[in-house]
């Protein structure tokens, strides 16, 4: 069976006890790993075509609404940590308003995420343990021939060839389409690491253009929102540290994002209209490692 069965089983058994402890004043490292099991745990439904069951439904119903409040406490984290690293040129009022309104919205955010693991935590946990105790039983089932895990590896298959082919024909990237590009990244890296034995180097080269394009994300976030919070304008010397910082992180992400499709999803070359006419090409490395998911 080419499907890891502790990969599987990992995203309902974390998350499932990250809703049980989940502190009232959770650390930073807490808030990612909830979010972390969460996206996880929705590109295994979504794999193993779980999602389309009723019950399966349920599950990603009550676990979307705690994920996305988690990933508002999760980014406020992240842009706290680059804020701290700007240095205030003398301007130390500038960069104190800064920290002291991201602080305040990762507060209100961190109460609107209890609040809803509050209320969604009895039914998300009890819809967790029946589908980790699916995945055990289908596993420890006499050769391994339940209905269910049959399926699975053909399932996983298909949904990592589907996000291939996506990512190999996106538009020219853009800034605007970037980040939507890193989450195809995300969830195919995280279905080809389903395998029993995944391809480290493409499962890191992936890793590295999603955590290079979520960086650049992050520090537009944080100029975004200095723009809106500082009123010096362009004179502002933190703002101009961090418009800096973007125009370097997008070159940084768009550079290893190029190289990542040219070497591995293979686009076809020329003109749009082109590529829009031919069958993309997927490189031999991705069609494998997708493949092998059903061996």
């Amino acid at each position: 069976m080419s499907l890891n069965a502790k990969g599987l089983q990992k995203p309902f058994r974390k998350l499932r006890k990250s809703l049980k402890k989940f502190p009232k004043r959770p650390t930073p490292e807490q808030v990612h790993d909830l979010r972390t099991s969460s996206r996880k745990l929705e590109a295994v439904m979504d794999a193993l075509r779980l999602n389309g069951q009723r019950r399966g439904r349920c599950l990603l119903k009550a676990v979307a609404p705690i994920r996305k409040d988690a990933g508002k406490v999760r980014d406020m984290d992240v842009l706290t940590g680059f804020a701290a690293t700007l240095t205030s040129q003398g301007e130390e009022e500038c960069l104190v308003q800064l920290l002291e309104h991201i602080g305040a919205k990762r507060e209100r955010s961190a109460r609107k995420l209890l609040k809803g693991i509050k209320d969604k935590r009895t039914k998300a946990r009890k819809l967790l343990k029946d589908h980790a105790f699916i995945v055990d039983e289908s596993f420890a089932a006499p050769e391994n021939e339940t209905p269910e895990l049959k399926d699975w590896p053909a399932h996983a298959t298909a949904t990592a060839l589907q996000l291939s082919r996506e990512l190999a024909s996106w538009p020219d990237l853009r800034h605007d389409n970037l980040h939507p590009y890193r989450l195809k990244i995300k969830e195919l890296r995280y279905v080809l690491q389903l395998r029993d034995d995944p391809d480290d180097e493409l499962v890191s080269e992936l890793g590295d253009a999603k955590d290079a394009i979520g960086e650049w994300h992050d520090w537009s976030e944080l100029e975004a929102i200095a723009n809106k919070v500082l009123d010096h304008g362009r004179k502002c010397k933190v703002l101009q540290q961090i418009h800096s910082t973007v125009g370097e992180k997008l070159d940084h992400a768009m550079s290893l994002t190029q190289s990542l499709r040219k070497r591995r999803l293979n686009p076809e070359q020329g003109d749009r209209s082109a590529r829009k006419k031919s069958p993309v090409k997927l490189k031999e490395a991705v069609v494998i490692t997708s493949a092998k998911l059903a061996a």
